[in-house]
């Protein structure tokens, strides 16, 4: 069913990168299963670092739409708010809600920024090139500005290296972000 097709394209596009980064000899435990460093943040380790992650960043996001609110710009707050839709199908949930920040934070920070990392890159250079490529990724399907995705993805790089390469936080911040645009767009 072409409801299908997103999620299953995702899941099917990562194993193959997957098997050409074992292939070419990058086995997934030189970027996705290695073990986490001690975090520059500590709060990063703990269990409730996704809900901190995602609540920094929705906190920033969504400021300026809430400042036009408070000061009569009505319209301009909407503007910076995602446009309303019909709710999604269930495989499109699957896919915003699990399989997209899964494979997502694997790449763009996992295997990006450890690969930014082994090859000598400093530190910020890389968090900008994963910033942008995750913008440019999603520079397609509609859903807010570039100036967004990157903010976010820079966000999630910096969560990403000062955690000492812990996942779990950028992935759990990203499912609680989409989470959040899914239910203002349902809301809307």
């Amino acid at each position: 069913p072409p409801d299908l097709a997103p999620p299953v394209g995702r899941a099917a596009a990562f194993g193959l990168f997957a098997a050409v980064q074992a292939a070419s000899g990058t086995s997934v435990d030189t970027w996705l299963l290695r073990p986490a460093a001690e975090p520059e943040w500590r709060w990063l380790a703990a269990p409730w670092a996704p809900a901190a992650v995602f609540a920094a960043f929705a906190a920033a996001a969504l400021a300026p739409a809430l400042a036009c609110q408070l000061f009569g710009q009505a319209e301009v707050a909407e503007a910076l708010l995602p446009a309303g839709g019909p709710p999604p199908s269930a495989a499109r949930c699957l896919d915003v809600l699990l399989l997209a920040p899964l494979t997502e934070e694997a790449f763009f920070r996992g295997w990006l920024l450890t690969a930014s990392a082994r090859a000598g890159a400093p530190r910020a250079a890389s968090a900008a090139a994963s910033a942008a490529l995750f913008a440019l990724w999603h520079a397609g399907d509609g859903a807010g500005g570039l100036l967004a995705f990157a903010a976010l993805g820079g966000w999630l790089a910096v969560v990403y290296q000062a955690g000492g390469g812990r996942l779990a936080p950028c992935v759990g911040g990203h499912v609680l972000w989409n989470a959040l645009i899914l239910a203002l767009r349902a809301a809307r």
